[in-house]
């Protein structure tokens, strides 16, 4: 500020800007919620990838990596149209490795999103705006907030977030790997059991000439076993121990590493 005569400044609209004195310098800061960064740990520890496409400026996107735990020591940051000028041997080496995009756009994500699917790579993204709807297709599963998305993102989307939140993401993928568990289980035992009537059928009619189970008795099987028990195994709650197991593909059952 600085006391200027109410004389002397009538006469003029210009607002003297030398002998000033500063009072203070004033910054926004919009604080990470308190749940990001325990998402982004169980989505590491759930072998998950997270990776942070920003427009801000490379130093701010850089600085709410760190904060939130996506940024590490060994991670890359770089500019988006730095990323689309590199040649294909340069993105295979470094695409793993990259952490960071910014300042990046729709189009620098969608980039990144197809050359990590042609990687065999499985991909999540999310998007807000109506120039993230190619990306949100182009992804395995499109993830949008549902407070501040447009309504062209959250129609694109596979998944719509109520709370905006990154926990609630978190919590999807431990509610999906809970479901996986149980479908395993399941057919694990409905495999088995079958299996194992199968077999003593066949064995009993090769050695004695008749089946030693009779319709009704495999029906009895079916119903008092089998469907409770596979009732009984389908209805576990997710343990945060599911966090611990390796990514599975989505067509891996039925499978012989199920037993």
């Amino acid at each position: 500020y600085r006391d200027v005569s109410p004389y002397a400044a009538a006469g003029t609209a210009k607002i003297p800007e030398e002998e000033l004195t500063a009072v203070a310098v004033v910054g926004i800061h919009d604080p990470l919620r308190r749940s990001t960064l325990s998402a982004v740990l169980a989505c590491k520890r759930a072998g998950i990838m997270v990776r942070l496409v920003s427009g801000d400026s490379t130093m701010t996107a850089n600085g709410i990596a760190r904060a939130c735990g996506i940024l590490g020591d060994n991670g890359i940051s770089i500019h988006g149209a730095t990323l689309r000028s590199l040649g294909e041997r340069e993105l295979v080496e470094i695409l793993p490795r990259i952490q960071v995009v910014a300042p990046a756009t729709p189009a620098d994500k969608l980039f990144l999103v197809s050359k990590l699917r042609e990687m065999g790579e499985v991909i999540a993204t999310t998007g807000d705006h109506t120039d993230d709807a190619a990306v949100l297709k182009e992804a395995d599963v499109g993830l949008s907030p549902g407070h501040v998305a447009t309504d062209v993102a959250k129609d694109c989307a596979d998944v719509v977030v109520l709370d905006d939140s990154l926990a609630s993401v978190a919590r999807v993928l431990l509610w999906g790997r809970m479901i996986h568990e149980n479908v395993r289980k399941f057919m694990e035992f409905q495999l088995t059991a079958g299996a194992v009537a199968l077999a003593v059928v066949f064995v009993g009619a090769v050695a004695t000439g008749q089946s030693p189970l009779e319709p009704v008795h495999l029906l009895w099987i079916n119903l008092l076993a089998d469907i409770f028990a596979s009732v009984a195994l389908g209805i576990d709650r997710p343990v945060d121990e599911l966090l611990d197991h390796d990514p599975q593909d989505y067509t891996s059952l039925p499978s012989p590493s199920m037993w």
